[in-house]
């Protein structure tokens, strides 16, 4: 016998990238990004200044469509999914460290797989 349940009809199963991140400043970030500090060719100080092409790809979902945001250190970028652009080295490395954990059936942590695909086309 089934049990019936009280679930909104609106409801539905949702993924990582079901909603795009909204950023709401607070006083804290508000500071952060007054400490970034840019040099005179466009790049945060400490950066390389060195770029690559990516292209990210997109994935499942309406918001598997949407531009992404990624921060270092107070300085942001958005990248637009299918397109190649120029991003910095850092960047790259950075999406190369987001992961999603992989859960097996028992909800143990069996490994890991890259949170966003991408091409590298190489140096810009």
């Amino acid at each position: 016998m089934a049990k019936q349940t009280n679930t909104p009809v609106d409801s539905s199963v949702t993924e990582l990238d079901d909603t795009p991140a909204v950023a709401a400043k607070t006083d804290a970030a508000a500071d952060a990004d007054a400490d970034v500090v840019v040099r005179a060719d466009g790049v945060p100080a400490g950066f390389s200044g060195k770029r690559r092409y990516i292209t990210l790809h997109p994935s499942e979902g309406e918001a598997g469509k949407q531009p992404v945001n990624f921060g270092i250190n107070g300085f942001v970028i958005t990248i637009k999914r299918n397109e190649k652009v120029a991003v910095l080295e850092e960047f790259v490395q950075h999406i190369l460290d987001c992961k999603t954990d992989l859960v097996d059936t028992n909800g143990t942590v069996a490994g890991s797989q890259p949170r966003f695909s991408f091409t590298d086309h190489g140096e810009a």
